[in-house]
């Protein structure tokens, strides 16, 4: 039997042990409790700053997956910040699509899932933030027309848009002006995949007169900066660059006015003249050309007093003026065929009665020597193209009888009355129809009109009608006039 002595020890001993065991166990419960809570807490905070570090450092990539693999306060909105910083970073490397993809991806979670992301918590607000973002670059780029674009589509009280958008336009303005052209960069990806907002890519309205801007570009270019600098109002020193624009834009007209008079299209330099007309010495200009206008605007059919000779059989009084009718146009336009309305004189063909080659006849010896120095002043001579009258050929006439009736004249009655038996067969009223010569084509033999019916004469040395006919420059609108 234990002593009490030996039981008290065996007590002592017990008691040291159930406190080491309970020691133990609290020990074993706040280890669990620490690693618990490192597990939970501090690992993932430093996991945390860890990716927070990525993105500061521009690691967006390696950032997202760091987020990505935590559960850890915001991780998962933080995934969308890194995409929205890496839509930033994409667009100061001009990679649009990119930018344009990621900010999507951006809209998506702020629409769907109502994260606020980098302080943004609706569309509108990313959206204006984009625009604005690759405005300013396109700015720093000298992009001016697609800074211009982004800021023009952002509300003008968004940060200083409004003054960002003066900037790119007065820029652009000055671009055109002084360049003749614009740096039309902007990347096609923009505006499709996100917002499918209008970017505009010509100017503020659509009410510019482009009639001209076939010309050149520079008039296209000239006209924009002059509707871009009005547009500005009283921005730094855009009313006196409008003014610059619009004197470039006319210098280009002027310029290509006076191309247009050395290729003498007078039609085409007088529709510029219309649009400049008191512009530097235009007025002058369409003063001493409206002759060679007037020549140029002709048609076939219109008629002209060009020229006198005797007509009425009245020798005393003063030689009437000859009508004429445009009867052809050449093909580049210099020159028309003027056919005499009447037949002004009555004469054969070849007086021989031999057949001849035309310019060897009689009839085109009376027209160039008698004829032409009597119905024509030296003047109306020089705009008689080779100084030379004829007769309408059979191709000047062919296809057009029904237009030719042709009249004796008094004096061309009179100057065939000793051929009595002619003149009786010509006539057929008061005022006398005529039969009238024509210049064969590959026959030698003449031909000749009665009505409206087209004849070979074998016999040159018949007494018919003569209707001149001439080619004539633009210098006959100097001394002739349209007729009534």
């Amino acid at each position: 039997m234990k002593n009490k002595k030996d039981i008290s020890k065996s007590e002592k001993v017990v008691g040291i042990i159930a406190k080491i065991i309970v020691f133990i166990l609290i020990f074993t419960t706040l280890a669990m409790l620490v690693t618990g809570f490192v597990k939970s807490n501090v690992v993932p905070a430093m996991k945390y700053r860890s990716a927070e570090k990525l993105l500061s450092n521009g690691q967006y990539e390696e950032a997202i997956e760091a987020f990505s693999q935590l559960n850890y306060k915001d991780s998962y909105k933080r995934i969308y910040d890194c995409k929205f910083e890496q839509a930033k970073s994409a667009i100061q490397n001009e990679d649009y699509s990119s930018a344009e993809y990621l900010f999507s991806n951006v809209a998506n979670a702020i629409e769907y899932e109502e994260i606020n992301v980098c302080g943004f918590d609706n569309i509108e607000q990313l959206k204006n933030e984009h625009l604005y973002l690759r405005g300013l670059k396109h700015l720093e780029l000298g992009e001016n027309l697609a800074a211009e674009g982004c800021f023009y589509n952002i509300p003008e009280d968004y940060k200083d848009a409004s003054d960002k958008l003066n900037e790119a336009t007065y820029k652009r303005a000055c671009e055109l002006l002084e360049n003749g052209t614009e740096n039309s960069n902007f990347s096609s990806a923009a505006s499709e995949i996100l917002w499918n907002y209008d970017i505009r890519v010509v100017d503020k309205d659509d009410d510019f007169s482009y009639e001209y801007s076939e010309f050149s570009e520079l008039y296209e270019h000239c006209i924009k900066a002059q509707h871009l600098f009005e547009s500005l109002g009283e921005y730094e020193d855009a009313p006196q660059k409008a003014i610059e624009a619009a004197n470039k834009k006319n210098d280009v007209l002027y310029n290509k006015a006076k191309e247009y008079l050395e290729e003498k299209n007078y039609l085409k330099a007088m529709n510029i003249w219309d649009s400049i007309k008191d512009y530097k010495d235009v007025a002058g200009l369409v003063e001493y050309y409206a002759p060679e206008i007037s020549f140029y605007s002709l048609s076939e059919g219109d008629k002209l007093n060009f020229g006198h000779f005797e007509q009425d059989g009245l020798g005393e009084t003063v030689e009437e003026s000859l009508v004429w009718t445009v009867t052809d146009i050449s093909g580049d336009g210099d020159k028309i065929l003027l056919v005499c309305d009447n037949s002004v004189k009555v004469l054969p063909y070849e007086e021989s009665g031999d057949v001849k080659d035309w310019k060897e006849t009689s009839l085109y010896a009376w027209l160039n020597n008698s004829f032409i120095y009597t119905a024509f002043t030296e003047p109306e001579r020089l705009a008689i193209c080779d100084f030379e009258i004829n007769i309408p050929s059979r191709n000047d006439v062919y296809y057009k009888m029904d237009e030719y009736l042709s009249y004796l004249t008094p004096a061309a009655i009179i100057s065939a009355a000793d051929l009595s038996d002619a003149v009786d067969e010509m006539i057929t009223e008061v005022v006398m129809t005529a039969k009238w010569w024509v210049r064969p084509d590959s026959s030698s033999y003449p031909r000749y009109v009665e009505g409206t019916s087209l004849y070979t004469s074998y016999s040159p040395e018949e007494h018919l009608g003569i209707r001149p006919a001439v080619w004539v420059s633009a210098d006959v609108m100097r001394v002739c006039h349209i007729a009534e």
